[in-house]
């Protein structure tokens, strides 16, 4: 059967097909970054509190809910939380 089909043999070698050449990218420039952390409002502030290794977890706020509504110890409580801590952050400006 080899006799037959030359591609069969086990001396032939396949050629993949070249890959296209990569297209170059079209540059980009990065010229701003907006961010809001828990206890930071900017990325300079960000990254003091990580240098300064700050604790921005806290207590929820009862500007954002009433944890003793929400929560139960239960952690499979429908509805509920069982956490009181979280990374908040402060009012936001629209």
């Amino acid at each position: 059967m080899n006799d037959l089909n030359p591609d069969s043999s086990p001396d032939s070698q396949s050629v993949e097909p070249e890959p296209e050449p990569a297209q170059a990218a079209a540059p980009i420039a990065i010229i701003g970054i907006g961010c809001m952390f828990p206890k930071a409002r900017d990325l300079r502030t960000y990254w003091q509190n990580i240098q300064d290794g700050r604790d921005c977890i806290s207590e929820t706020p009862e500007s954002h809910w009433k944890p003793e509504d929400y929560f139960d110890a239960d952690a499979s409580a429908p509805d509920k939380t069982y956490g009181r801590r979280g990374g908040f952050l402060d009012a936001i400006d629209f």
